[in-house]
């Protein structure tokens, strides 16, 4: 059953007039007159119309031009516009000879609203088994034509067929007969009310072939029987439904829309989309996002789809890019141009290149009125924790030094009150790392200098999340009288502490600080108390100066693998160290009041020479004349290195030689292969005697820490900000 909306046109065959519609210039049709030269019924047996409108196909009429009560040529048929579309409209007729067609003749046009014009489809002999090769051509007197015919060129119906435009001979058969007076739309029924339109439309001249033989009279038995009772209708959306005269009987052939010959799959055919004629099972695949072949897979056997895409993709280097689809498949991902947001967007090895962190405002940590110095700063999984040492005497006997800790926020902020976690006699250098579950924290007890009986060594102890103690703390070693300067990383599954004695020193220790396996030796100490610890992700690393250079131990036991750094033949004052994808950073402050940054990409196998950041390296102020000025760096992720390090303020000025001046706090950043990211940049200037930078990373900026004066020489306090992109 056919739904014939806006653009279907209505075919109806016509006998003595045009039935369902009037004459003259208020209707709006095409008739339609099906003509030809060949001999009916030997060479002509019978004759298709078909109608197509921009919204489909109509089922075609079938008239038999063989047997008793068979129509006699010209056929005329109407053609009228169900909705509102006029066009276009293309008929065809097909000449049928032996089961085959021989013989085809079309035409395409736009109807005018309120216009009748009359087609001419001529089936002639010089067109028979000329099919012209596209349905946009078509025979006309043995020559291949355009089907499309202006509307306007079309002669005007007055009621009576007009001539053809080409005389093609005398026809074989004179008028219409008259069993289609009976059945105008041919649909096996007579007409129940046809409409009188006028006079009969006489035929063309008959065949000159002399009086017909007499059969007799005729039997009157009256009009023939429908040769479909009661229609074809079934009733079904899936069928197209149709009688077939010739044969007596109904046809319902399965829905094709598109006219691809495969009905639609919703009607039990094979075709996956009926309403597209390019997509049915003998398709070629097209890299569109559709299923053409209706194989039920999208773009089987194309490398990517839909050809032209683009869309999101991830680098290499884990950054967001765009990846274009082209006949040889996806191309490449390509990286987005860098941002600032510590990370490597261009896949280039280098982590914000071009752009330049910045500081926060400064802020005071700790309370003032007592001198804190030396901080170290921790970042665990929930929290940061500062710590430093300070000054707890009474002012009769001296210093007595304790270690304070302090929650801190990652806008580098106090997160509640300092708390003592050290005050065994005196405790100082503290050092930090997070464990899993916190912290663990070593300091140097120097007892002798308080007429301790008990000898220097390096204490240990827990503390929780947010700073506080966990438990006694205890003693790593006992190290005679020296400055062991102790040094603490934590391994994933354990902890490893640095220190100085008779000789370089590694102890391991379990995650609650019980000693595993014995220390192990790693070289020998030659005028230096200095010492720098990290954990490279399979090993622990130690840094420490050895004559007028460095020196770099690797490994878990004795004997550690050892790599030398050649520097400037200066005395280095202050050392610092970091891990990076690539291999160690090692940064060394100097006693001429210069910082030199050296880098190895191969593992710490070989270090470039050092590239030189300062010749305003403070190495003291007024208030601290030989307070060693301290240098830091912290890994940055994989990819760079954050190296700080405290200088004059004014270049040349007094507290190059540690005679006096104010310092301040500068940064410089560098990538794991050596490329400087960021020259020295100045982060923080306000407050007078800046010294002993800390600095923690927290995966896309930086907490500060600083010893500055707060007043008096005697009143230093602990200062903080953060750094990172603006």
């Amino acid at each position: 059953m056919i739904d014939r909306r806006a653009g279907v046109f209505v075919l109806l065959a016509l006998a003595l007039g045009f039935g369902g519609a009037g004459c003259g210039e208020d209707a709006t049709q095409l008739i339609v007159v099906v003509d030809s030269d060949l001999s009916v019924p030997a060479e002509l047996s019978r004759i298709q119309v078909v109608v197509s409108g921009p919204a489909a196909s109509q089922p075609p009429i079938d008239v038999e031009l063989a047997g008793s009560g068979a129509p006699r040529l010209p056929l005329t048929l109407g053609v009228s516009p169900a909705g509102d579309a006029l066009g276009p409209v293309t008929v065809r007729a097909l000449g049928h000879s032996g089961g085959r067609v021989i013989v085809e003749a079309s035409g395409r046009t736009t109807l005018v609203r309120g216009q009748s014009r009359v087609l001419w489809l001529f089936l002639g002999r010089s067109c028979v088994d000329e099919m012209c090769g596209s349905n946009e051509r078509t025979c006309r007197d043995g020559r291949c034509a355009s089907i499309d015919v202006p509307f306007g060129e079309l002669p005007r119906w007055t009621g009576e067929i007009p001539a053809r435009p080409i005389d093609a001979g005398p026809r074989s058969d004179a008028a219409l007969d008259a069993a289609l007076d009976a059945d105008r739309d041919l649909d096996g029924a007579p007409d129940v009310q046809p409409r009188d339109l006028g006079p009969p439309i006489e035929g063309g001249p008959e065949d000159d072939a002399g009086p017909a033989e007499d059969a007799g009279p005729e039997e009157d038995s009256g009009p023939p029987p429908p040769p479909c009772p009661g229609g074809c209708d079934d009733g079904m959306a899936c069928t197209i439904d149709r009688c077939d005269l010739g044969l007596g009987r109904c046809e319902h052939t399965p829905v094709d829309l598109d006219g691809d010959s495969y009905a639609d799959a919703a009607c039990g055919g094979e075709d996956c989309d009926d309403g597209d004629p390019a997509v049915h099972p003998a398709a070629r695949e097209e890299c569109d996002g559709d299923d053409d072949d209706c194989n039920g897979a999208d773009d089987d056997g194309c490398p990517c789809s839909p050809l032209g895409t683009v869309e999101a993709c991830t680098t290499s280097c884990g950054s967001s890019g765009m990846r274009a689809c082209t006949a040889s498949g996806w191309l490449d991902c390509v990286p987005p141009g860098e941002s600032c947001n510590a990370v490597d967007d261009d896949c280039d090895g280098q982590v914000d290149e071009g752009h330049a962190y910045v500081a926060t405002g400064a802020r005071m940590l700790s309370a003032s009125g007592r001198s804190s110095r030396r901080p170290a700063v921790a970042a665990g999984s929930d929290s940061i924790v500062g710590v430093w040492q300070r000054d707890a005497s009474s002012g009769v006997l001296g210093p007595r030094w304790v270690i304070e800790a302090m929650r801190v926020t990652s806008a580098g902020a106090s997160d509640g009150a300092a708390m003592v976690v050290a005050d065994r006699v005196s405790s100082v250098w503290p050092a930090i790392t997070a464990t899993t579950d916190g912290y663990a924290l070593a300091w140097w007890e120097p007892t002798r200098s308080l007429g301790d009986p008990e000898p220097d060594g390096v204490g240990f102890g827990l503390l929780r999340a947010d700073g506080s103690r966990a438990g006694p703390s205890s003693r790593v070693e006992d190290v005679g009288t020296s400055t062991p300067s102790p040094a603490i990383a934590w391994s994933g599954t354990e902890l490893g502490v640095a220190y100085e004695g008779s000789d370089f020193w590694l102890e391991r220790l379990s995650p609650t600080g019980m000693p595993l396996g014995g220390r192990q030796r790693i070289g020998g100490a030659v005028d230096s108390t200095l010492l720098a610890l990290v954990w490279s992700g399979v090993e622990y690393a130690v840094l420490w100066r050895e004559g007028a250079g460095m020196s770099l131990a690797r490994g878990l036991v004795e004997p550690f693998r050892r790599t030398s750094i050649t520097t400037d033949p200066r005395d280095e004052e202050d050392l610092a160290l970091a891990a990076t994808s690539r291999g160690f950073v090692a940064v060394a402050g100097d006693d001429h009041n210069d910082v030199f940054v050296h880098v190895s990409a191969d593992g710490g196998e070989t270090f470039r020479p050092g590239t030189r950041l300062s010749t305003a390296h403070s190495q003291g102020t007024s208030c601290d004349p030989q307070e060693m000025h301290g240098v830091a760096s912290v890994t940055a992720g994989p990819d760079q290195v954050l190296v700080l390090w405290a200088e004059d303020g004014v270049v040349g000025g007094p507290g190059g030689t540690g005679g006096g001046g104010t310092t301040r706090i500068a940064m410089a950043r560098f990538g794991a292969d050596g490329t400087m990211l960021q020259p020295p940049t100045v982060v923080a200037d306000a407050q007078p005697s800046n010294l002993q930078p800390a600095a923690v990373w927290l995966g896309d900026h930086a907490v500060l820490l600083w010893s500055a004066t707060a007043g008096s020489c005697t009143d230093r306090a602990i200062w903080s900000a953060s750094v990172g992109c603006p």
